[in-house]
């Protein structure tokens, strides 16, 4: 246990007191009456060690939880965005579906389709980033306190995060064009 004064404007002695003894209460009668006994009247203000932990850790915590609370909302509006992109991509070659399934072409082939070609541009984004990483690592390595900017559990953690909004984004759209009905995508031209 650990008291002491507190954030006096006037800059008085700070007292640190450690005891395996008693409650927390006792001890800071304790310390009271000794301080009045050299008398000396000051205000005496006391607080635990693991309580002025949590005031001193206060602003980083708020600063994680505000970067996390921006970053999940950066993930939404990409999958958002990404959900849109697919979507018209997927719209815009309705034809294209309609004269596959016109010609045989079954639902895991016009899946794979469109998973193949995600699939291409999920690989040189993830790799185009990772370089540009490995290029600025140098920038970003002292904003990292105890994590190397380009550690390979991070990097597989954000990787393995793009690759499961990008399935989640292209699984409405992929639905949805191996369910199209041939002759209305082929009568829409």
């Amino acid at each position: 246990m650990a008291l002491f004064n507190w954030d006096d404007p006037q800059g008085s002695p700070v007292l640190f007191v450690r005891s395996a003894n008693g409650p927390p209460e006792q001890l800071a009668e304790t310390v009271r009456k000794e301080v009045r006994s050299g008398g000396r009247e000051f205000p005496l203000w006391m607080r635990t060690m693991s309580s002025q932990w949590g005031v001193a850790l206060m602003q980083e915590r708020l600063l994680v939880g505000t970067s996390l609370a921006f970053g999940v909302l950066g993930l939404l509006v990409a999958a958002f965005g990404l959900f849109g992109l697919l979507s018209y991509f997927v719209t815009s070659r309705k034809t294209e579906i309609g004269i596959r399934m016109a010609l045989g072409a079954g639902r895991s082939q016009r899946s794979w389709l469109f998973i193949r070609e995600v699939a291409i541009c999920l690989a040189l984004g993830c790799v185009t980033g990772g370089l540009l990483l490995f290029l600025i690592s140098k920038v970003f390595a002292g904003l990292f306190f105890g994590v190397a900017p380009a550690d390979a559990l991070q990097l597989t953690l954000a990787f393995t995060l793009i690759f499961v909004v990008t399935l989640l984004s292209v699984l409405v759209p992929l639905r949805w064009a191996t369910s199209i009905d041939p002759l209305k995508a082929l009568r829409t031209e």
